[in-house]
Order: C-alpha cells, then structure tokens, then sequence
C-alpha cells in the first residue's frame, strides 16, 4: 500500500462459500443458479490469483484460477481498490461463460425459459492491512 493505492499484490487465495452465490438481477433465479453451479458437490469456490498488473491509468487485472463447480477455469479479472474505514475493498469482476465450467444454464418454469451462457461473477474481498503489535 502506499497511501490508499493498492501498489504489490504477488498473490491470493480466496475461499468462497457457494451458497454465498447470488442472481444479482433476479432474486428468484439465484437458488437455480446456484443448482446450476453443482453447490452441494462442489460447496466451496477457490480463486488463486497469481499475476497483478496494471498501466498506466487503466483498471488493474489479476489473472488466476477459479474452481467452481468441480471444474478449474484460468480467468482474467479486473478489479478496483478503495480505502474505507481502514479496511481496502478489493472489488473483483470477469465475464465467463456456464459452459467454460461444462455447465448448462440455468433454466425457469419448467424450462420454458432458458438463461443466455453468459456468466459474470463478482467478488468483493475485504482486506484489514496487519499492524506490529508489540
């Protein structure tokens, strides 16, 4: 950190509780989505970031992995920093597809109603920076 700049990050390993997962537009859809997700097999995702970069002015990236739903996708995040309250919010955003994941959408009213491929997965990670205590 320097200041409320974000200026290192060599690596991270998020662990998220599936059941976290939510439709952000549609409320009714998060509990087929996260069917669609295989939460009760796989009940954890884990997202290992190895390679922070960013230039210029533009938003920073961080590539890595993220398995989700027994399937292990290498992703290209981009995220924002902000400092609030002592605590650095990393908000991270990708575009993906189910189908990257071997998935097939989720589906409504019997399957009259079939959802696009497209997934976009947010991650909002609170950072607390460690102090000397002595």
């Amino acid at each position: 950190m320097n200041g409320d700049q974000l200026q290192h990050l060599s690596r991270v390993i998020v662990n998220i509780d599936a059941a976290t997962i939510e439709n952000a537009q549609n409320k009714r859809m998060t509990k087929k989505a996260q069917s669609a997700l295989l939460i009760d097999a796989n009940p954890i995702v884990t997202f290992f970031g190895y390679g922070f970069s960013q230039v210029n002015n533009q938003a920073k990236e961080m590539q890595g992995n993220l398995y989700m739903a027994g399937k292990n996708v290498e992703l290209l995040f981009k995220f924002t920093t902000r400092l609030q309250d002592d605590v650095l919010w990393i908000v991270a955003e990708t575009d993906t597809k189910f189908s990257a994941f071997g998935l097939e959408p989720p589906t409504d009213f019997g399957g009259a109603v079939q959802c696009q491929d497209d997934l976009k997965i947010q991650v909002q990670l609170p950072l607390v920076k460690v102090v000397d205590i002595k």
